[in-house]
């Protein structure tokens, strides 16, 4: 959880520095792009949330979440063409998007296993 809330943190901090600087883009281009990266995490809350309450396990969701962010962070921290043409920024949107739906989606469900935790009792 704490290296989950380090890497949040980061990105939250850091990804319109990253992609201005980084990845040259406009400050107009990264500030559009780092907007997506919160849409993304609302709605990723909300998918995630409601396929952990459909599915009989939650820790599962949350494993196919932080695994999907970590793909997506290695292709944002990789990719890069350098041409800046629309079909880029376009890719770039998308990823980003899904690295705050994979990323940002993962918390909710990690506090709904704290509470299902609560619930357990242990048989003796």
């Amino acid at each position: 959880m704490f290296f989950g809330k380090l890497v949040l943190e980061s990105l939250f901090f850091w990804l319109p520095t990253y992609l201005q600087e980084g990845m040259h883009y406009s400050k107009n281009d990264a500030l559009n792009m780092y907007s997506l990266f919160s849409i993304g995490g609302l709605i990723g809350n909300v998918m995630l949330g409601l396929i952990s309450d459909l599915v009989p396990m939650r820790t599962p969701v949350f494993e196919a979440g932080v695994l999907l962010s970590v793909v997506f962070t290695t292709i944002l921290g990789t990719y890069s063409s350098g041409s800046g043409g629309q079909s880029e920024i376009l890719f770039m949107c998308v990823i980003i998007f899904l690295l705050g739906a994979s990323h940002i989606g993962t918390f909710i469900i990690i506090a709904a296993i704290e509470c299902d935790m609560g619930n357990y009792v242990r048989k003796t």
